[in-house]
C-alpha cells in the first residue's frame, strides 16, 4: 500500500497503467519490467482485503473528513456573526 500511496502522490494520478512506470523506484526493483510492476498493482487491488475492507476505509476516512470540514466552517460562521 505503501508503494501505490508514493506513485499515487508523485504522479497526481490513480491511473495504474501511469504508476506502473515508477513502483520500481519506490520498490528498488529497477531491473523489474514495467508490465510486471503493473501486474502487482492489479493483484493488489484484487485482493480481499481491497475487495471488502480498504474500500470501507477509504469511504470511512473521506467521510470524517467532510464533516470535520463543515463542522470547522459552521464554528467559523458562529464565531463571525457573534
Amino acid at each position: 500500500m505503501f508503494i501505490i500511496i508514493c506513485r499515487i502522490i508523485v504522479k497526481e494520478n490513480v491511473n495504474l497503467n501511469k504508476l506502473k512506470n515508477q513502483v520500481g523506484v519506490i520498490a528498488d526493483k529497477n531491473q523489474t519490467l514495467a508490465n510486471s510492476h503493473y501486474r502487482r498493482l492489479t493483484r493488489f487491488f484484487d485482493a480481499l482485503f481491497c475487495k471488502h475492507q480498504l474500500w470501507k476505509m477509504i469511504l470511512k476516512t473521506v467521510i470524517q473528513q467532510l464533516v470535520s470540514t463543515l463542522d470547522k466552517q459552521a464554528q467559523d460562521v458562529e464565531v463571525f456573526t457573534t
